[in-house]
């Protein structure tokens, strides 16, 4: 422990490298992150909201999403279960999905945190008053939820049961995970942005063993000097991860230090979520991918030879 920090205070330069290489990785990680689960949330809020619990039917018809998906309403009473109308309208000039909540009655409704809407509004030729707001979405729409009896128009996208059932003719049943899917925008992005973020990871793990194995060949002298003095090798490498442990500690802590700064005063049309999952998870798995690296960077120190050290000194 002593050794490895002394050199990173003989090596301020080198160590001022790394330790800012690896906390804008730590940015570019936790942002993404971020970014990821507040598109999710975006996209499929909407969806967990409504069909926590169920089960949803929707159209086999090939279409793959919500919005392409149509099944008749007296199916809802073959399956003994709910219609989910998906209904378009604007609330001023913003686009809005109107949904059914079977806890609202009557004209209830609850619009988005985000509109400006007034308390008493027209929807789908329909009139409602505001009762509260809420922070659900669908694709990338902000969701007014309303009444099941107002939100009823043309013909529901889906149908909920709350148990097992099975598909009928023309008709998939969708649970779990699969649900998500039907929103149109979830599924690419969720993909897209943890791939990126997971290569993030692979190239931490890169950064940081190319990094400790150069430093390491380079001070491979008095390691084995320190060896030869009779330092156990387990201490030399313990010390030389605890050094990395420094490094990286030091570089993920700033960098999503930063990230939480940033996202804290970004405007709603940066949908970022900031969340241990998006803060804390990611940090944690950063510094195990380079320590990961690091310990890569270490079999050096066990071909070491310490009398040819001395007999070189």
């Amino acid at each position: 422990m002593y050794q490895g920090f002394k050199e990173l205070r003989r090596a301020p330069g080198r160590s001022a490298l790394i330790t800012t290489t690896i906390g804008l990785i730590a940015v570019l990680v936790s942002f993404l992150s971020a970014l990821t689960a507040g598109l999710s949330h975006q996209s499929i809020s909407a969806l967990e909201y409504l069909t926590e619990g169920k089960t949803m039917i929707v159209a086999d018809n090939g279409a793959s999403t919500l919005s392409g998906s149509r099944v008749p309403a007296t199916l809802a009473d073959e399956v003994g279960g709910t219609p989910l109308y998906v209904g378009r309208d604007r609330v001023g000039d913003t686009p809005v999905a109107i949904m059914p909540d079977p806890s609202l009655s009557g004209n209830e409704a609850k619009v988005n945190g985000t509109l400006d809407a007034p308390v008493d509004l027209t929807l789908a030729d329909k009139d409602v008053h505001v009762e509260g707001t809420q922070d659900l979405w669908l694709d990338h729409v902000p969701v007014v939820l309303v009444s099941p009896e107002n939100a009823a128009q043309g013909e529901p996208a889906a149908i909920l049961v709350d148990h097992e059932v099975t598909a009928p003719e023309g008709t998939k049943v969708l649970t779990g995970k699969d649900i998500l899917k039907t929103s149109a925008s979830y599924t690419g992005e969720n993909l897209s942005l943890t791939t990126m973020t997971t290569l993030l990871f692979a190239i931490s793990a890169l950064v940081v063993g190319a990094f400790f194995t150069v430093w390491t060949i380079q001070r491979l002298g008095g390691i084995a000097i320190t060896l030869a003095l009779g330092a156990a090798r387990k201490v030399v490498i313990s010390d030389a991860l605890t050094q990395a442990l420094l490094v990286l500690v030091g570089g993920v802590a700033a960098g999503t230090l930063l990230t939480i700064t940033v996202a804290s005063f970004a405007p709603d049309s940066l949908p970022v979520s900031l969340t241990w999952s998006t803060t804390a998870l990611p940090a944690a798995i950063l510094i195990a991918c380079g320590l990961a690296g690091a310990a890569f960077s270490l079999f050096p120190i066990f071909r070491v030879d310490p009398r040819s050290a001395l007999a070189n000194a």
